[in-house]
């Protein structure tokens, strides 16, 4: 397997830890979308091909619903 497991890791749980530590939609995915963009340029260094890959991830992120919806507004 390749090493693009761990930046996927990386990019998708920034956008939930922010999410569940209080900060709303809008906030959790700019965070999450940072995270892919470092992700990414650490990976183009060293393996340009799993860096393409995130980016086909980063691309079929689908957001939907209230921005400015926070966690604790679900509970």
């Amino acid at each position: 397997m390749r090493g693009e497991r761990e930046p996927f890791v990386n990019s998708a749980m920034a956008g939930l830890k922010s999410f569940l530590s209080g900060e709303n939609a809008k906030v959790a995915k700019e965070k999450m979308l940072t995270t892919y963009d470092e992700q990414i340029a650490a990976l183009d260094a060293t393996d340009p091909m799993a860096a393409i890959e995130l980016v086909h991830n980063k691309e079929a992120l689908v957001f939907d619903g209230e921005s400015t919806l926070a966690f604790s507004e679900l509970l």
